[in-house]
């Protein structure tokens, strides 16, 4: 039953589930799973569930508060659902520990390669993805949408993330929790729409030890960033190197529109920039308020729009410690720096 604990014996091949229900395939385990799968190192593979008019939908269909899933891996499944979509769990509010995922998720929003929504106290950790994630809105390639103090750390995704809305993110698509993200990174390439980031597309808590390689492009809209697209909190310690394309306003190397007062510490980006808006940077797009210290950026800044700056496109915050190698281009407020400054710059140059 769903408050029993379980414990897997061998493998399993499960590709016959494609066939189950009418070729809906597997029916994900139902209401809410209060117990614990506990993996033992083996693997679940060749998963089928194909229910695009059902929420929640994944292995389990809802993980419960105190209940479990570790030590397990999930391969080359193919998910398909509506809302609240991922490989292991559509919605959890438990813990998923020392769990791998690889193949295909589908839906409209809240999607995720592992998790689609992390609700309340739930804890991901020591988790990887290796997926091709596809949705509306909130699209990560290992979680969809974090609420509440959902905790994510020790955390990697691979694979390509796609959104035809906005939050999109390489681990991440919409990361509403208060509880920080902590050694994590991802390396598929992201699409969305505004507030997309190859790591995170919308980040409201602190992000520590973080990194993102793939290459990033907002199709529509703003807030496009190599690492995160848009920012509320403090970021320390994170790095973006692939390079950022969007046709809208505050685009970065690393962040696009860093929004609240915060640090962003010991963190770089090496991508290049292109998009035809304004606030445009190598590092970030608007600093709108906060600090930018003992970081740097080396991308190449192309834009026709005006505050372009190679390292931060308008500023209205604290820059200091920091240089910017790349060259150039814009329409207004272009420079090597900071496009257009209205805070405070102290110790930064421009090669």
């Amino acid at each position: 039953t769903r408050t029993h604990n379980y414990t897997l014996g061998a493998d399993l091949d499960v590709s016959t589930t494609s066939s189950w229900n009418g070729a809906s395939g597997f029916a994900p385990i139902g209401g809410t799973f209060t117990g614990s799968l506990e993996g033992d190192g083996h693997t679940i593979s060749n998963l089928t569930v194909d229910r695009s008019s059902t929420d929640a939908v994944g292995l389990v269909g809802e993980l419960g508060s105190g209940a479990t899933i570790r030590n397990l891996t999930v391969e080359n499944a193919s998910i398909t659902g509506n809302d609240d979509v991922g490989m292991v769990a559509g919605i959890s509010a438990g813990t998923v520990k020392n769990v791998t995922a690889s193949g295909t998720t589908s839906g409209n929003n809240r999607i995720g390669g592992l998790v689609g929504t992390v609700n309340g106290g739930a804890t991901v950790t020591d988790a990887t993805a290796a997926a091709i994630t596809s949705g509306s809105q909130s699209v990560g390639g290992l979680i969809g949408e974090s609420r509440g103090n959902g905790a994510v750390n020790n955390a990697s995704a691979t694979g390509t993330v796609t959104a035809s809305g906005q939050y999109a993110g390489g681990l991440i698509g919409n990361h509403q929790s208060s509880t920080p993200v902590t050694d994590v990174n991802a390396s598929g390439s992201v699409t969305g729409e505004s507030s997309t980031g190859g790591l995170i597309g919308r980040a409201e808590a602190n992000v520590i030890n973080a990194s993102a390689s793939g290459d990033v492009v907002g199709t529509s809209g703003g807030k496009i960033g190599g690492l995160i697209g848009s920012m509320r909190s403090d970021i320390t310690g994170a790095s973006a190197t692939g390079d950022v394309n969007a046709s809208g306003n505050n685009v970065g190397g690393l962040i696009g529109n860093y929004i609240v007062g915060g640090d962003i510490r010991d963190s770089y980006a090496r991508g290049n920039v292109s998009t035809s808006g304004d606030n445009v940077g190598g590092l970030v797009g608007a600093l709108a308020d906060g600090s930018i210290i003992d970081s740097y950026a080396r991308g190449d800044i192309n834009s026709s729009g005006s505050a372009v700056g190679g390292l931060v496109g308008e500023a209205s915050g604290d820059v200091k410690r920091v240089y910017a190698s790349g060259q150039v281009e814009g329409g207004n407020n272009v420079g090597g720096l900071v496009g257009k400054n209205d805070g405070q710059l102290s110790d930064a140059y421009w090669d």
